[in-house]
């Protein structure tokens, strides 16, 4: 019983490193696109 526990709090975990890891990969593509859609908006 105990390693299922175990198991899945490390389950939980490596989700949880995994979903960060996306967002910090995003995030400077989002940085990219914010200021970009802003100049295309002005030149319309």
């Amino acid at each position: 019983m105990f390693k299922l526990v175990t198991m899945a709090l490390l389950l939980i975990l490596a989700y949880g490193i995994g979903l960060v890891m996306l967002e910090l990969k995003n995030a400077p593509l989002m940085d990219d696109e914010i200021p970009s859609s802003l100049n295309n908006e002005g030149d319309k």
